[in-house]
């Protein structure tokens, strides 16, 4: 079984202009969560072009290396403000151990210092075929809706505030027999 280093959470996508110039509408962001929840369940259940799960890479340029998978999404929800909320869990590979460390924040009070990485960035699709609009004086790229298929870390997210906003680590597992009294063997054979 998998083991999981930690839990990452934050706002993957805002509605709005990204610096990118491509239009987010709330509507869109909605239904992107709405779309995304259905492939965090039971991915048995879902149509074969559906089954694969929502992961994360260290970076959109990992393209189809494995070894830069580094967990997955668990839940994507929508804010009052229509932003698109994740939690992901880490798995324990050295590539994601290299994002925990700069993802958490470092030391205790006083002398906390600020996460070195706090970015992360959409992968996906639009739905339908792009276009140019106008909107609010600018000339931006827009489709019918978006398609979230994982989510990687940057360190120059195109979407403002699609940052991390909390990093937990995994409580380690205790060692066999530690958690539990020491075990006192008898037998009832005559």
């Amino acid at each position: 079984m998998a083991r999981r280093i930690g839990t990452v959470s934050g706002i993957a996508l805002r509605p709005g202009v990204s610096r990118n110039g491509r239009l987010y509408t709330k509507e869109m962001v909605a239904e992107a969560v709405e779309r995304a929840q259905g492939r965090l369940g039971d991915l048995d259940a879902l149509p074969l072009v559906d089954r694969r799960p929502l992961d994360q890479r260290t970076h959109h340029a990992s393209d189809d290396d494995s070894t830069r998978v580094i967990g997955r999404l668990t839940s994507l929800s929508l804010e009052s403000d229509g932003s698109a909320r994740f939690t992901a869990d880490l798995a324990d590979t050295a590539h994601a151990r290299t994002i925990a460390a700069l993802i958490a924040p470092k030391g205790d009070g006083p002398d906390e210092v600020e996460p070195f990485l706090k970015g992360v960035s959409i992968r996906g699709a639009w739905v339908g075929k792009p276009r140019r609009v106008q909107h609010e004086g600018q000339d931006v790229e827009t489709a019918d809706g978006v398609v979230i298929d994982g989510l990687d870390y940057t360190a120059r997210p195109g979407v403002h505030g699609a940052e991390i906003d909390g990093y937990t680590p995994a409580t380690p597992a205790s060692a066999p027999g530690e958690s539990e009294p020491e075990r006192v063997l008898i037998y009832e054979s005559v």
